[in-house]
């Protein structure tokens, strides 16, 4: 990337110093990474902590979407109506949950998974019924 291709990112920047709209300043981060990215679409998504949720705050072109918390890796929810339109009539936008993994963890982050797996109420494989 040349610092060109940054150029929207550096403007959204420069904005982040003066006072804003938090929905006005997610539009216009996405439109400046969907610029740098050279994407046709944009996402944020948010949490909501009073409905324990992940929230589709900003999407161009796409439904507020509302994922649960506890879902999982693979969970595919539809939204109708606003895929693509093909001429004849819009498809559904289908959103599949993809949960990232990640494959070093520091040391603090490693002790912080054991924490999390000791004080567990539920196995992770008891959706499985092998337990």
């Amino acid at each position: 990337m040349t610092a060109r291709d940054l150029e929207p990112l550096l403007a959204v920047a420069a904005k982040l110093a003066a006072p804003f709209d938090l929905r006005s300043m997610l539009v216009e981060v996405v439109e400046a990474a969907k610029q740098v990215l050279k994407a046709d679409r944009g996402t944020v998504w948010l949490y909501d902590a009073a409905a324990d949720e992940l929230v589709l705050e900003i999407a161009t072109d796409i439904a507020a979407i509302r994922i649960p918390a506890g879902t999982r890796s693979g969970r595919t929810f539809r939204v109708k109506g606003r895929g693509i339109d093909n001429g004849k009539r819009t498809g559904d936008l289908l959103v599949t949950v993809d949960v990232a993994v990640p494959t070093k963890l520091t040391a603090d982050e490693r002790r912080a998974v054991e924490a999390l797996a000791a004080a567990a109420q539920e196995s992770p494989r008891d959706y499985l019924g092998l337990g």
